[in-house]
């Protein structure tokens, strides 16, 4: 088991630096508390806002990113999290909008431990979006430094997730839903809440009836692996021929 570290000096400062909210009941553990979730409160490692660029409230692409893995707030490891800040502020800095799609194209979801984390694509057909990241923490006792918050400082965080539980890469259905060609467009539709609910449209405009019988088979395929996703509710489909 690992113990917190933090006093009661470090938690003030935490507090005030970072402006957690103090009806979000930031609390040091106990003596020999170990760090765990309950129904009413969450793990704070303090490293995540002062190494990695998190700050509350979270945006909503964070929110949508962790529901869109379904990854608990406190089950991201430090330098998963330093590669979601860096990605958002990479598409600020092209003038663009980080969407959970694109950086899907960059990164996948892996387990490391109890932890989950985000890996560079090695067989990703985009460019890096650097060249240099981090590969370990520092402090590297960051999993001693931790505080508990009320589970109303991200209400959206998905439940706990199974690190035993095998990760399903969606990285073809994310390049389907954006690989648009001569006659196959795909829309999709504004998200209804972060993570869940959006439209998804095929259009298909020209080519014989060979090509057509084609996109019909293709529109099977993104179908079916969007249902695959168990989205709640269930996304509304729209084939255009």
């Amino acid at each position: 088991m690992i113990w917190s570290v933090l006093t009661v000096k470090d938690l003030e400062s935490f507090v005030e630096t970072y402006k957690i909210p103090e009806h979000f009941s930031p609390t040091l553990p106990g003596p020999n508390e170990p760090a765990e979730c309950t129904p009413d409160r969450i793990v704070l490692y303090t490293l995540v806002f002062s190494s990695c660029g998190v700050r509350y409230p979270l945006s909503p692409f964070k929110i949508a990113l962790l529901r869109h893995f379904r990854v608990h707030f406190s089950q991201l490891h430090p330098l998963g999290f330093m590669r979601v800040v860096h990605f958002e502020l990479s598409c600020v800095a092209v003038s663009g909008e980080p969407s959970v799609p694109l950086f899907c194209m960059f990164y996948k979801l892996i387990s490391d431990g109890d932890w989950f984390t985000f890996a560079k694509r090695k067989d990703s057909v985009s460019k890096p979006c650097y060249t240099f990241m981090p590969t370990s923490t520092y402090p590297t006792e960051w999993k001693s430094r931790f505080i508990f918050v009320s589970v109303a400082m991200i209400p959206e965080s998905p439940p706990l997730r199974d690190a035993e539980v095998a990760i399903k890469d969606n990285l073809t259905l994310w390049r389907l839903l954006q690989g648009d060609s001569k006659y196959v467009k795909f829309v999709v539709g504004d998200e209804v809440e972060p993570g869940l609910n959006r439209s998804v449209e095929m259009q298909v405009i020209g080519g014989g009836g060979a090509f057509r019988r084609g996109a019909l088979l293709l529109w099977r395929e993104v179908r079916g692996a969007l249902l695959m996703e168990k989205r709640v509710p269930l996304i509304l489909f729209k084939l255009m021929i």
